[in-house]
């Protein structure tokens, strides 16, 4: 029969002094962590298949982080390894490849959220049956959409009665999801802002006529209350926007349509002059409408109303915006009807940009 040897006093002594230094640094986390507000845990991609990525479950109780109320993860880890306080957070930021269905359960057990902000995950959710979560406090919305992920089981499943602000951004056409979360919402949207970078073949594609359409009945469903709308994306003229009647909340509007400076395109004349054409017409309609919904605006709806009409490129690349420019090519055709126009907008004090750069100052330009 084998006998472990006799513990030293030595053995014993350095026991004991790890065993109240681990006890001390326990303390010191607990009285830390009864005032941390704001916890965010992020993991590099460079380490994604790390042999020593701690895989151990993350567990954070309420009682222990009575003041926690902010919480952003972005990893490529489970989401059930994280065993947060989940019911007393007001703001939430994930960032993960989930399942859209764990993630509407995560949203679910926020009982006080007020804000989130979300990355739907690249593979759809085939997840049986639906998951309906209503959430009654949540005033705040952004959801990002980087595939061919629509986002149909998340945006689907949720119900947002008190949001103010929404903010989409999108690899995929998720304009007709977007329009039944506000019809079964029936929220007061304050904010609007959408991002549709619709994606195919490698390459950034129009919207089509069934996008524009789902985008205008979304409007009229928020009109009365829609203060702010942003609206990306590469559309190639307004025709579109007739049916848009702004509400007498409206204040600010901008369209970015997402054209390149001709100026700034390496190919043929050839591209580069039809290019500079569509730009044009599509800057010339922006002026017909404007114009037009002023003849018929109260001087109050004028005088607090902000349009701004954009070319420049719906990435952001600060190389492909410019100044106010109307191209050489067709500018002599119509510059008579457009300066008619110009003029016609200042006289009715309306605000309004057109040009390439995001809208720093509200201006006109003849």
């Amino acid at each position: 029969m084998l006998r472990m040897p006799p513990t030293t006093f030595w053995e014993m002594e350095e026991r004991a002094v790890m065993s109240a230094l681990i006890k001390r640094m326990d303390e010191e986390r607990d009285a830390l962590s009864k005032n941390l507000h704001t916890l965010r845990i992020e993991q590099s991609a460079s380490i994604r298949s790390s042999w020593w990525c701690d895989r151990r479950r993350c567990i954070l109780s309420p009682g222990k982080y009575p003041a926690l109320r902010r919480v952003e993860i972005k990893t490529f880890q489970r989401l059930p390894l994280f065993a947060l306080p989940y019911p007393q957070l007001t703001h939430l930021k994930l960032v993960t490849q989930e399942r859209e269905s764990i993630l509407l359960g995560i949203v679910k057990g926020c009982k006080a959220l007020e804000c989130l902000a979300i990355a739907l995950p690249q593979q759809k959710d085939t997840t049986p049956g639906p998951i309906s979560v209503v959430h009654t406090g949540l005033t705040e919305l952004h959801i990002t959409i980087g595939s061919t992920n629509t986002g149909r089981f998340f945006i689907d499943g949720i119900q947002t009665p008190s949001l103010s602000i929404l903010e989409i951004t999108s690899n995929a056409d998720c304009s007709g999801l977007v329009k039944r979360l506000m019809q079964r919402s029936k929220c007061s949207l304050t904010q609007f802002h959408f991002n549709l970078n619709i994606t195919g073949q490698g390459r950034v594609r129009g919207i089509n006529r069934h996008t524009t359409d789902n985008l205008l009945e979304t409007l009229e469903t928020v009109s009365n209350s829609l203060v702010d709308l942003t609206f990306k994306s590469r559309f190639k003229d307004l025709a579109w926007l007739e049916g848009l009647k702004p509400g007498r909340q409206m204040k600010s509007m901008t369209l970015d349509a997402g054209l390149l400076n001709p100026s700034l395109l390496s190919s043929e004349p050839g591209i580069k002059a039809r290019t500079a054409a569509q730009i044009y017409r599509y800057f010339m309609q922006a002026l017909n409408w404007t114009t037009n919904w002023m003849e018929g605006a109260s001087e109050l709806e004028r005088e607090n109303r902000d349009f701004a009409f954009m070319a420049g490129h719906i990435g952001g690349n600060p190389y492909t915006w410019g100044p106010d420019y109307f191209p050489e090519e067709v500018e002599d055709d119509d510059n008579e009807e457009r300066c008619s126009l110009v003029e016609r907008i200042e006289v009715l004090r309306g605000k309004v940009v057109i040009s390439y750069e995001e809208p720093t100052g509200l201006r006109i330009r003849c």
